[in-house]
């Protein structure tokens, strides 16, 4: 997927003109490619409209406007642009009271080992395929966890041609003990997926002005 370029972006006073058709349908696009993991987890997959709009959110709140600034933006962002065969997802350890937070973070701390959250494809026919999450390493430590991580998922041919034939069950699955889950993915949520992995026609997202 085509990372976002200095080109894309548009000036503030465009954005901010702008800025509130434009969050509402983001906030759509971001409910269908969000997962839940109950109790506590949650993972939004990021495409090129989301990172896009984090950037110019991020431009926008800092006032950013130097050149030099903007492209550190661009390359701290295009980090969660998804890698051929790949996806990527921002993960979050919802637990709204902060003080309930910083007790809960240490059960979560190796939620990073592979294999803790990853993809269960169940082709009509053969085995049962896993696409582990790679966590970020700079977001984790053998001390300490973020509540906020970031994943890949590399998905194998195998794992594609699978999924490509849209027969095959699609679920997400932490198996870690502080929050055993595994949910099936929606249609609109494996729709954008698919539009990830495959480049089919994504939905509808932010154009550049150009």
């Amino acid at each position: 997927m085509k990372k976002v370029a200095r080109a894309d972006l548009w000036p503030l006073e465009t954005y901010e003109s702008r800025r509130d058709a434009i969050r509402k349908k983001m906030i759509a696009l971001k409910s269908r490619r969000r997962v839940l993991l109950p109790p506590n987890i949650s993972l939004t997959f990021e495409n090129r409209g989301t990172v896009w709009y984090q950037i110019q959110e991020m431009l926008r709140a800092e006032r950013i406007v130097k050149i030099a600034a903007i492209r550190h933006e661009l390359r701290t962002y295009n980090e969660l642009v998804p890698p051929q065969n790949g996806l990527r997802a921002t993960l979050f350890i919802e637990i709204p009271d902060l003080h309930k937070l910083r007790d809960a973070l240490p059960r979560f701390r190796d939620l990073p080992r592979l294999g803790n959250i990853y993809f269960e494809i169940e082709p009509r026919r053969g085995e049962v395929i896993k696409i582990p999450a790679e966590f970020d390493p700079e977001q984790y430590s053998e001390e300490r966890v973020s509540a906020v991580q970031y994943l890949t998922f590399r998905f194998t041919r195998e794992a594609c041609d699978a999924l490509r034939g849209r027969s095959a069950r699609l679920h997400l699955v932490c198996a870690h003990p502080a929050n055993r889950a595994r949910v099936p993915v929606s249609a609109a949520t494996r729709r954008e997926l698919h539009s990830d992995l495959f480049a089919l026609p994504a939905s509808p997202g932010v154009r550049s002005p150009r």
